[in-house]
C-alpha cells in the first residue's frame, strides 16, 4: 500500500519515485493500493501518469476502506 496521507505536496522526482515503486510491485505480481493523496498531490501524481499504472479499484480516500480491499487479496 503506498500511503500518501501525510504528503502534503509531491514534486517531480517525488513522484517518479512513487512510480518506480508501483511499477516494481507489480512486476513482483503483487497488488498496489494508493491511499490518501489530497487534491493537490493526486493532479501532480495524475500529471506525471504515474495514476495510470493504477486502476480506480486501486485508489482510496481512506486507510480503512484500502485495508478493507487488500484483505480481498490474501483471503481465498
Amino acid at each position: 500500500m503506498v500511503d500518501m496521507s501525510d504528503v502534503s505536496l509531491i514534486d517531480f522526482t517525488s513522484s517518479r519515485a512513487v512510480e518506480d515503486i508501483i511499477i516494481a510491485t507489480k512486476e513482483s505480481g503483487r497488488q498496489v493500493l494508493m491511499v490518501g493523496a489530497n487534491a493537490d498531490v493526486f493532479e501532480t501524481l495524475e500529471k506525471q501518469g504515474i495514476l495510470k499504472h493504477l486502476s480506480n479499484e486501486h485508489i482510496f480516500e481512506t486507510r480503512l476502506s484500502a485495508l478493507k480491499k487488500a484483505k480481498e487479496f490474501i483471503q481465498p
